[in-house]
């Protein structure tokens, strides 16, 4: 018998020693799973084929999800799914030995009696052609029958009703047959025939008896029947022929979850993305477009899946996809359509990105600043406070987002935030694939040499002094020491000139990737007006101020 198991790390053959499968590498089946034991299982060869012993694993070996007792073998049968862990490896067996069919034979074979006969009525050897047999018309009325010669076989004794007869008449040149059993000899029966003579019965012992010339009718009766139920029984094995067929092919034909999972994963490993995706669910493909798919997803060299959990139209499981440069596995979920068709409808792993950029959006247009600035890593915090990133972000109405470009833990997508006082602005944002999830890493537009001059003299017209001293170049934060010696101050000119009433910014311009430049106009409450030139450096990825001339 030809026996192998497929799994992950290939095909192994079955041969006449014994094979160990585990987790180390001096097992001839190596299973790289971390719920795998040193020593798991050992597969043996045996009379009817292999068996499987579970060498007591801590977390135990389960063929067709059926959990073995430990040091207990279990035949195996071929297409048998065993578990270890997450790792699914498949029994192949080719030429496997069958259990002989009892054979039951006909007469002569075993199956009974080669001697058995029909049961048949005991009745007198046919007499020689004396032109009288039971299709025989009758005599005319009041012309007696004419017997024919009677031939005596010795003198037979007259049995009595009730006692055995010890042999039957002989046939013409054939030797009397003796029953096995014997036999009771009835009372000879009396013809009565209500509209024709009676005729003198013959004498006992002799030819021509009634009794003895009974027509054979009963056995072609039995036969008759036994062709109709023959036939009648014929039918029926044709008819459930058919509904086994009929029953079969609907079966097969029957979408499920395992067939869906069977052809998605065959898509995936021949490099065919577009089929694998119309295995995603509408919702799923809303969530995840197609090249996010394919770059998610990556190139897969194995996929497999856990036992399917079915209930109802909803069916989960567990999916690992293997490739050159990741091995990951997520709880999927199954749904089936109108049509009865199964679908993918959720896999954390190809969501995660959208979901990241869902909980950012959904979170500003609901003013949760703090939710929105946990979507950022911490080295983008690093570079932006938390009160710095929500003054920037002021009041968002409308976000939405366009994935255009991942690849192996990085991507990239547009973001369009619509403000309450009607600016709206575009973000090119870079996303970074954590342990845990996808997290914001660089926001283009969130701080423009525009937006961190404007937000700097609102803030000082607003006596957000903690914001405007955040927006000062770090040179310029040494000069004024502290951000309480830097508010005192400026309190001071600001009062002592009404406060700021009005900001006009213009001729904002970047001169380089870490210069720019641009002029404002405050207005005081005191009546009084004043023009700056500004300056300003690129530092960590945020627009700061450099120095301020007033003209």
């Amino acid at each position: 018998m030809e026996a192998a198991l497929n799994g992950p790390s290939g095909r192994t053959t079955l041969g006449p020693v014994p094979i160990s499968i585990g987790r180390t590498p001096d097992n001839q089946v190596v299973v790289n799973d971390p719920r795998a034991s040193s020593r798991h299982a050992e597969i043996r060869p045996e009379s009817q084929g292999y068996t499987i012993s579970d060498l007591g694993s801590t977390n135990g070996t389960f063929v067709n999800e059926q959990q073995l007792a430990r040091n207990v073998p279990r035949l195996l049968n071929a297409n048998d799914r065993i578990r270890i862990g997450d790792t699914i490896l498949t029994y192949e067996a080719q030429n496997a030995p069958q259990s002989a069919a009892t054979a039951y034979g006909g007469p002569g074979q075993g199956g009974y009696d080669a001697s058995y006969q029909a049961y048949q009525p005991t009745v007198a050897a046919t007499p020689p052609d004396y032109n009288f047999s039971v299709q025989q018309a009758q005599p005319a009325y009041g012309q007696p029958a004419q017997p024919p010669a009677q031939p005596v076989y010795g003198q037979p004794a007259q049995p009595s009703y009730g006692q055995p007869v010890q042999q039957s008449y002989e046939a013409y040149g054939q030797p009397a047959q003796i029953p096995s059993q014997p036999s009771y000899a009835p009372p000879p029966p009396q013809a009565v025939y209500a509209s024709s003579p009676s005729y003198p019965p013959a004498a006992p012992g002799t030819y021509g008896q009634s009794a003895q010339q009974v027509p054979q009718f009963p056995q072609q009766v039995s036969q008759r029947k036994s062709r109709r139920g023959l036939m009648i029984a014929s039918i029926l094995v044709i008819v459930l022929l058919i509904a086994g067929g009929i029953g079969a092919f609907v079966f097969l034909s029957m979408p499920t979850p395992a067939k869906a999972l069977d052809k998605f994963c065959t898509s995936l490993k021949g490099g065919d993305y577009q089929t694998a995706y119309s295995g995603l669910s509408t919702k799923l493909q809303s969530q995840a477009p197609e090249p996010v798919f394919a770059a998610v997803v990556g190139k897969v060299d194995n996929c497999s899946y856990s036992a399917v959990n079915q209930v109802n139209t909803s069916a989960t499981t567990n999916l690992t996809l293997t490739g050159a440069s990741h091995t990951g596995s997520d709880a999927v979920t199954l749904v089936q359509d109108s049509s009865g068709t199964w679908k993918i409808d959720d896999d954390p792993k190809l969501t995660a990105l959208p979901k990241a950029l869902d909980s950012y959006c959904s979170a500003l247009k609901g003013g949760d600043y703090q939710s929105a600035y946990n979507q950022l890593t911490s080295a983008y915090q690093g570079k932006v406070s938390k009160g710095l990133f929500s003054a920037f972000l002021p009041s968002v109405s409308a976000c939405s987002y366009t994935i255009s470009n991942v690849s192996a833990g990085n991507a990239t997508a547009s973001i369009v935030l619509a403000y309450n006082q009607g600016q709206a602005e575009t973000d090119t944002t870079s996303l970074v694939q954590t342990s845990t999830a996808w997290q914001i890493d660089a926001l283009s537009a969130l701080a423009t040499p525009t937006k961190s001059l404007t937000l700097f003299y609102n803030s000082l017209k607003n006596k957000a002094y903690a914001v405007a001293y955040e927006l000062l170049s770090s040179s310029v934060q040494k000069q004024f020491g502290t951000e309480t010696s830097f508010s005192t101050s400026i309190d001071q000119v600001l009062v002592s000139n009404g406060g700021i009433t009005t900001v006009q910014i213009s001729n904002v311009q970047q001169s380089s990737s870490t210069t720019a430049s641009g002029t404002n106009v405050l207005s005081y409450g005191n009546g009084k007006t004043e023009t700056d030139n500004d300056t300003m450096i690129n530092e960590n990825s945020v627009w700061k101020i450099l120095t301020i001339k007033t003209v």
